[in-house]
């Protein structure tokens, strides 16, 4: 305990400053969720959506998470605040799209410049906005424009390794009527080279049987019916073919027989209506979500239905509460089912209240869910803010919260002894923050030290039986000591603007034996160099990744490693078009890295890249 107070009275936090005391305001277009008092936000840089072709990608660069991937051409999911991929929501504007089966997203099936914004909660989202977030929350937004307007766009971009990008879209408005039309084609060979650590001398071996191929449609209606009322359509189809390389061997060969091939067919709708009025704003939003995964021929279906009533209510600029009503229908099925499919039904209330008195903001949210038969424990979370200082310049923030998370339909029902006994998960969290934004001159300044503490009991884990088979189990509590720090200066440097970013997170996930979880890299850091002058743009990243164990008893583990990346982009505009180019090169250094055992990634890429866009008015 004297461990944890001293973590959390030592720690501070900050991604933002409040201007003053008056609570922001809430559009549901655009705020589709909403981070709790005390937790922290990003969203990810514009240049990160270019030249990405992965979400695994993107994020990796921007956010203190670690990608776990089988590859460029495999699965990849992410590890936040000492939590599991399973712990962390993929939302579409809003709604959940994880897996009802895995209880987790792909992120290589997502590319980032399919989205208008790519919204980070770590810590803890709003429970009104429906989620139990043990690590975070990554909300993926297509935002519509009812204004006047016209744009056409292409993007297409080229890379090493046969790689190619291209991205379509097309949006217009009359004021009335919305449309946009998104096409995404992905495609690379992902033929690197690699050496194998495990072998002495290590001949050098060409990545083969790692063939990708995407395509992604994204669609987009609305109707405004008057000032107040807009309702609006939307659909998300995705297609995937992917060759799964072969794990590296002991041998000289590579290990042929574990090469696979995994389709992806994926197709989401939702439809949302929208009234917004002086002080009371109404959502109706209904989604459904259908994945089918076959891997070498094995086959299995997924589908969810989610339906939510979501209500903010402003009496004036110090009060806010936001409630929310969900139903949720999930179905999966499986050859490894008993029964050949299961299906759940989940029903979930939750209401939020803001309150600002003075320098102090106040959040207490409460949230009550029924799952299947049971009732599940009550779940709140309650956070404070304090503005201060000559100019609002310091924040001090803390957040308390205590959410459960239920096995997903394969921990119940994958195998013929499934799911007996399994329990809840139940999280316990602590945040503790401070936080300090000025402008001192010419220099803008953000500094922020943050200190956190997560108690996970009934942890589930999937483990290897007696047979041979695997299967879910409550392995016992785990234990998330965490700090981070962060710092950004941006200043004018002669004719141009330069911002300078680092940022560092020390994550502690123990089991009750005091080991480390596995893929939990204790140590983490990132630092950003950005110079922009005239139309030109020039930018380092420098990621550090410190090792992660890979064995429960911690016996074997993979070694830290650093990239970086650097890219130089160009703008111009000529009348009503808009052109832009960038070179972009990542892994710079030529580094030989692994984030998950014998599965290789690749040296140093680059990219080319050209962007055009059309538009009704003059740039």
């Amino acid at each position: 305990m004297r461990k944890i107070l001293a973590l959390l009275l030592l720690s501070f936090s900050a991604y933002g400053q409040m201007d003053t005391n008056l609570l922001p305001e809430v559009d549901l277009w655009e705020v589709q969720v909403r981070k709790a008092i005390g937790a922290e936000e990003v969203r990810l840089d514009s240049s990160l959506k270019v030249g990405y072709f992965r979400l695994s990608e993107s994020i990796t660069a921007e956010l203190p998470v670690y990608i776990k991937s089988y590859g460029p051409s495999a699965v990849a999911t992410f590890s936040v605040r000492g939590t599991g991929a399973q712990h962390t929501d993929i939302l579409w504007n809003g709604m959940s799209i994880n897996s009802p089966m895995l209880g987790l997203y792909d992120l290589n099936l997502i590319s980032p410049s399919a989205f208008d914004d790519v919204q980070f909660i770590y810590g803890g989202a709003s429970l009104a906005s429906g989620l139990s977030s043990f690590g975070g929350a990554l909300n993926l937004s297509n935002k519509p424009r009812f204004e006047d307007h016209f744009d056409l766009g292409l993007q297409q971009v080229f890379g090493s390794y046969q790689t190619s990008h291209t991205d379509f879209n097309l949006s217009a408005s009359n004021g009335r009527v919305f449309w946009r039309t998104r096409l995404l084609w992905d495609y690379s060979l992902n033929d690197f080279e690699y050496t194998n650590p495990r072998l002495p001398d290590s001949p050098t071996f060409v990545n083969e049987h790692a063939e990708v191929n995407q395509n992604q449609w994204i669609q987009e209606a609305g109707l405004a019916l008057g000032e107040r009322h807009h309702v609006i359509a939307r659909l998300w189809l995705q297609q995937s073919n992917r060759k799964l390389p072969s794990l590296m061997s002991i041998y000289t060969d590579p290990d042929l027989e574990s090469r696979s091939v995994q389709i992806d067919v994926q197709q989401r709708v939702q439809l949302e209506w929208n009234y917004t009025g002086r002080k009371w704003q109404s959502q109706l939003r209904s989604g459904a979500s259908g994945w089918k995964i076959d891997f070498d021929g094995d086959e299995s279906l997924a589908q969810t239905w989610q339906n939510q009533w979501r209500t903010v209510f402003t009496p004036d600029s110090l009060t806010s509460v936001e409630s929310l009503v969900q139903y949720s229908l999930e179905r999966g099925e499986a050859e490894a089912y008993p029964s050949g499919s299961a299906e759940r039904h989940r029903w979930m209330a939750a209401l939020s209240a803001q309150r600002s008195i003075g320098i102090v903001t106040m959040d207490a949210q409460v949230k009550q869910e029924r799952v299947g038969e049971a009732w599940a424990p009550f779940q709140y979370q309650v956070g404070a803010a304090i503005v201060y200082g000559r100019g609002n310049r310091w924040k001090t923030s803390a957040r308390i919260a205590s959410q459960v998370r239920y096995p997903t339909l394969n921990d119940l029902f994958w195998g013929d002894q499934a799911g007996e006994g399994l329990s809840y998960e139940h999280s316990l969290q602590n945040e503790l923050g401070q936080s300090y934004s000025a402008t001192l001159g010419s220099i803008a300044v953000q500094i922020g030290l943050n200190g956190y503490a997560n108690y996970i009991s009934d942890y589930i884990l999937w483990t290897p039986q007696n047979d041979l088979s695997w299967s879910a189990s409550n392995v016992g509590d785990v234990q998330v000591l965490g700090a981070e720090a962060s710092v950004e200066v941006e200043r004018e440097l002669g004719p141009g603007q330069t911002r300078l970013t680092a940022s560092y997170s020390f994550t502690q996930s123990q089991d009750e034996q005091g080991n480390q979880l596995i893929f939990i890299p204790l140590h983490q850091a990132r630092g950003r160099a950005l110079y922009a002058v005239n139309s030109w743009t020039f930018s380092v990243l420098f990621v550090f990744r410190g090792k992660v164990h890979t064995d429960r008893d911690n016996d074997f583990y993979m070694p830290w490693y650093q990239t970086a990346d650097a890219r130089i982009s160009y703008r111009w505009n000529w009348g009503r078009h808009r052109f832009s180019g960038f070179v972009q090169s990542a892994n710079i250094t030529n580094i030989e890295y692994q984030s998950l055992p014998l599965r290789p990634m690749p040296g140093r890429t680059v990219q080319l890249g050209l962007q055009w866009n059309l538009s009704n008015e003059s740039f």
